[in-house]
């Protein structure tokens, strides 16, 4: 991928006075793209630019020592319940497996 990408953690100011089954008592973390050049990518490049954002936040997520049951499902994600899938970490030869999270020494794991 040829796109600038950015990593932001946020977390809602009250977030204190939440109970913990509010989604916003939780931080989030995301990441986004700002296009290629000034130009965002094509229809079929979609999957590539999901794929690499989502490898991002999964990546950050395991270094951080994030595991699936610290997922917590909101509007736009099922945390822990999310499905599973496979993704190429930066610093690692093997694959890990994300969103649904699941470690090994070959697959690891994402979340919140």
């Amino acid at each position: 991928m040829n796109f600038a990408t950015e990593l932001k953690i946020y977390q809602i100011t009250d977030w204190h006075k939440r109970p913990p089954s509010d989604p916003f008592a939780h931080p989030k973390i995301e990441a986004s793209f700002a296009g290629a050049d000034g130009k965002l990518p094509h229809v079929s490049e979609w999957d590539d630019a999901l794929d690499h954002l989502r490898t991002l936040v999964a990546t950050h997520a395991h270094w951080a020592g994030v595991e699936r049951a610290d997922l917590v499902s909101d509007d736009f994600f099922d945390g822990a319940g999310a499905a599973e899938w496979d993704y190429q970490r930066p610093t690692d030869a093997g694959n890990t497996s994300v969103s649904g999270i699941k470690r090994s020494r070959r697959r690891s794991t994402a979340r919140r």
